[in-house]
Order: structure tokens, then C-alpha cells, then sequence
């Protein structure tokens, strides 16, 4: 006959006590395996800190990569309607093989870009990639472009433009060498 204060054992071998007393313990300790994947502070122990790098980088912006004047700042994006059609309007007109670039004097004292790409040049991806192009260009040389001015840059249907070297090239000798010989 089985006490009823005596230990019961389950199907997996833990014991469940309904009420055990000390002179009813079994022989026999169960241990709880520790779970392999969960690890302790001790166990492994901090890595070592880069010598490159200081421990109080904290909340800087990812921005601190792109330092000084190479940045596109939201300042500098012509995003409002009204500014597009006062630049396309009343600007001067420069047109390139690929592209058709209104130029206008603004009073803030930098540059801003403003981009035109139709769905009629292609497909997203091939506009997008012509965006990041003009973008790039415009970043790296909105410096040795003269005055502050106000650029509309509207790329023309059957542009076969592979690479941002084509766009460097065209963009440079409009802005830059045409604008240098105008002062």
C-alpha cells in the first residue's frame, strides 16, 4: 500500500512532493540541467575594447562618416512646387545632351537642387539610379560651382546613361568650366 504523503515520480523522472518530509526524502537528488545557451556574465567575460575606437562614441549620428562641406543637406533639396516652377520659369535654361538645367540666383547663400524625372525616361529603378547620379554629382562639386543658386536639373527622354562618370563629365563642363569662364 502507497502512503499518500509519499513521493511521486512522473513520466520524466522529476519528483512532484505532495507533502515530503525530511525522513521521506528520496535517495536520490534530481538536478535541473542548466540550459547550455543561456550564458552568464561570468562565463564569458567582456572582449576587449578596439584600440581604434573610444568608449565614448555613445549617441553620435550615423552623418559623422560624411564630415565638411561633402554632405546633402535638407536645406539644400528644392522640394516645394512653387520653387520649382519660379526656378523653371524665370531662370536661365542650359541644355546638355542629357539633360536640361535651369539655373536662378537665390539669396541664401548656398546651393540647392532640385530633380525632374519623369516616368516617361523608363522604368523606377532606371529613374532612381539617374536621381542618385545628380545627386552625387551635386554633393561632391556644389563647391566649385560659383554663386548660390537655385538648380532645376530635368533629364531628357532616351537618356542612355550607364555609368555616374557620364554624368560627371557632362554635368562639369556646363557647370563648372562654362560658369568659371562666365566671371
Amino acid at each position: 500500500m502507497v502512503n499518500s504523503k509519499s513521493l511521486i515520480i512522473s513520466k520524466n523522472k522529476t519528483p512532484k512532493k505532495e507533502s515530503l518530509d525530511e525522513k521521506n526524502l528520496p535517495a536520490k537528488q534530481y538536478q535541473t540541467k542548466k540550459n547550455p545557451w543561456v550564458f552568464r556574465e561570468d562565463v564569458y567575460p567582456r572582449r576587449p575594447q578596439c584600440p581604434q575606437t573610444t568608449k565614448s562614441q555613445g549617441k553620435k549620428k550615423a552623418d559623422r562618416l560624411v564630415k565638411g562641406t561633402f554632405r546633402f543637406t535638407k536645406k539644400e533639396r528644392i522640394a516645394l512646387p512653387q520653387d520649382f516652377r519660379r526656378v523653371m520659369r524665370s531662370g536661365r535654361k542650359l541644355a546638355t545632351e542629357h539633360f536640361i538645367l535651369f539655373l536662378m540666383e537665390n539669396g541664401k547663400g548656398y546651393h540647392r537642387l532640385g530633380i525632374v524625372a519623369k516616368k516617361e525616361i523608363g522604368p523606377a529603378s532606371f529613374r532612381n539610379r539617374m536621381k542618385r547620379y545628380l545627386r552625387e554629382f551635386f554633393r561632391l562639386h556644389k563647391d566649385q560651382i560659383k554663386g548660390p543658386l537655385d538648380m532645376i536639373i530635368l533629364i531628357k527622354k532616351g537618356v542612355l546613361i550607364d555609368h555616374y562618370k557620364q554624368v560627371e563629365a557632362e554635368l562639369k563642363k556646363v557647370l563648372i568650366n562654362e560658369r568659371e569662364n562666365d566671371s
